[in-house]
């Protein structure tokens, strides 16, 4: 036995999952568009006050570090990279910027390639340095390849690689980030983003309940 669901009730169906998807797309773009807090901020002076003697200030250390990849050639750095071929030099940049009030020293920047990739050129994988002045940044640039032996399978597949880069101060850990690199030996489409952006999820919503809207109306 079929089961017939009225036209009203179906336009109310419609409608609520078109607020639905609108709402939940309309919260994507405001997560997006915030700075995300997964590494340490700018960190000034903390101060106390002393009254008739003014104040005591303490001075704190903060670091951030951001890692960014593309294809050489390309213009746009991005967090990750698809389709990458055989012959492909991927550029990884890694900028390193002094968040806090103060210079400091013995600075230290390890990259780790994954297995699948080598080294062709650029800066190197392990960096150090002194005097990295307050508001200052050291940006490091390394160029490496997918090994040729990672295009050798039979079958058809997609993968995807992650680079990581550590900053470290006086050998004690304070950031990383990350950049991803995606291959495949089929003639495959991969998406940038996720399988629908925040702006055709709205559009879709919008869609619905116009059409849920109009359900209604002529189920009266």
């Amino acid at each position: 036995m079929k089961t017939f669901r009225h036209p009203y009730s179906i336009g109310n169906m419609m409608i609520f999952s078109g607020f639905a998807l609108i709402a939940y797309s309309s919260f994507i773009f405001t997560y997006q568009g915030e700075s995300p807090v997964d590494q340490p901020g700018a960190v000034l002076a903390t101060c106390v006050s002393d009254g008739a003697y003014g104040e005591t200030c303490t001075t704190e250390e903060s670091y951030r570090i951001e890692k960014w990849v593309r294809i050489k050639g390309d213009d746009a750095w991005v967090d990750k990279v698809n389709d990458v071929q055989e012959e492909d030099i991927v550029e990884f940049k890694i900028t390193n910027t002094n968040t806090g009030d103060e210079d400091s020293d013995n600075m230290k920047m390890t990259d780790t390639l994954p297995s699948e990739m080598e080294r062709t050129g650029g800066d190197d994988l392990i960096e150090e340095w002194d005097d990295f002045a307050a508001d200052s940044e050291e940006t490091f640039i390394i160029e490496a390849k997918l090994k040729a032996s990672e295009f050798d399978s039979d079958t058809e597949f997609e993968k995807c690689v992650v680079n990581k880069a550590e900053l470290e101060r006086d050998d004690d850990f304070v950031g990383s980030d990350t950049a991803t690199v995606c291959y495949n030996n089929a003639d495959v489409e991969l998406p940038e983003t996720g399988p629908m952006s925040p702006l055709a999820m709205g559009l879709a919503g919008l869609i619905s309940t116009i059409t849920g809207a109009i359900l209604k109306k002529k189920a009266r």
